[in-house]
């Protein structure tokens, strides 16, 4: 079984990152009422795109229930024809046609499901579906996605938090009240 991880980071203009293990991010937005990730960067990773497409654009407001999006084609799991497809097709990219539904359930958690439609020919698309748990305490609990007879599912196994541990190179002495040493 393989393990994948994502963290946030912070840069110094103050925009906050998902970053993957193999260094793949996406710049994210949240507000008291929505989450919102894009600029998607880095090499290929396969778990950062389904999170993108499973969350991209999610409303935090009990209100919402169905909702649509156009995320980058991109985030499709595509072999290497159908990238070939898409570049000549959509030499300047494409959104995909995104709708969501979510409901509470019993057990207190969001079900969201997306569904990821595009259409690189006419009478022909190519579908990916995504489903989400969502927790009020952990967040994203369990992800699914199915393209073609292709299928990834993952659970969260652990949080953590990393302290920050200040500016490299920047040491203060205990008790001093004085400027900082480099």
């Amino acid at each position: 079984m393989s393990q994948f991880a994502l963290r946030v980071e912070v840069s110094l203009a103050g925009q906050f990152c998902l970053i993957s293990d193999n260094g793949a991010s996406a710049a994210f937005h949240e507000s008291s009422g929505l989450l919102a990730f894009y600029n998607r960067q880095g090499p290929p990773d396969l778990f950062l795109d389904l999170w993108l497409l499973a969350m991209g654009l999610t409303p935090l407001t009990d209100s919402a229930n169905y909702w649509e999006d156009a995320p980058s084609a991109r985030l499709l799991p595509l072999g290497v024809f159908q990238r070939l497809l898409l570049t000549l097709r959509y030499p300047l990219g494409v959104g995909l046609e995104s709708c969501y539904h979510r409901n509470w359930e019993e057990e207190g958690q969001w079900h969201q499901e997306g569904i990821h439609l595009l259409r690189p020919l006419p009478y022909f698309a190519w579908q990916m579906d995504t489903f989400a748990v969502l927790s009020p305490d952990f967040g994203v609990t369990r992800l699914e996605g199915v393209f073609g007879n292709d299928r990834i599912e993952t659970v969260l196994s652990r949080t953590g938090y990393l302290p920050d541990g200040g500016i490299p190179g920047v040491t203060r002495s205990a008790g001093d009240s004085g400027p900082v040493s480099l």
